[in-house]
């Protein structure tokens, strides 16, 4: 069901994930959607932290504010954040995800962001490709 016409972008991005430097993960199975889920929106998340410096901004939430209860909301925010040594484990951990994931051996991952639009008769066409991950 969809409640609005979707209207036509310049552009459309998308996550290509590589593996051992050669292999491109395909995950387009209906068995296989929740390691789909997993792998892309957590990169997601993980891409955020890496903008922000690897930082996790609720660390910040209510920091310097005025009064009892933003100081506890500040005291709580601060301790729930991620700390950094934990956001920088994620390559590792989202290796051995997919290593899980797939049942096979995981020696290296590249994540690349690959910006595409479609031509006039309706093709995908490569605007660019950007690195975010290789590990």
């Amino acid at each position: 069901m969809y409640s609005n016409i979707d209207t036509v972008k310049p552009s459309y991005d998308i996550l290509e994930v590589t593996i051992n430097n050669n292999e491109k993960i395909r995950l387009d199975q209906t068995w296989a959607e929740p390691y789909r889920m997993m792998i892309y929106t957590s990169f997601d998340k993980y891409q955020h932290y890496a903008d922000d410096g690897y930082v996790d901004s609720m660390t910040y939430y209510r920091k310097g504010e005025k009064g009892a209860i933003r100081r506890i909301q500040y005291f709580f925010a601060s301790h729930l954040a991620n700390q950094q040594e934990n956001i920088l484990q994620y390559p590792a951990w989202l290796k051995r995800y997919i290593a899980h994931a797939l049942n096979k051996n995981v020696e290296t991952i590249q994540v690349d962001k690959i910006s595409f639009t479609y031509n006039e008769k309706g093709f995908a066409t490569i605007i660019s490709k950007k690195n975010l991950l290789s590990q």
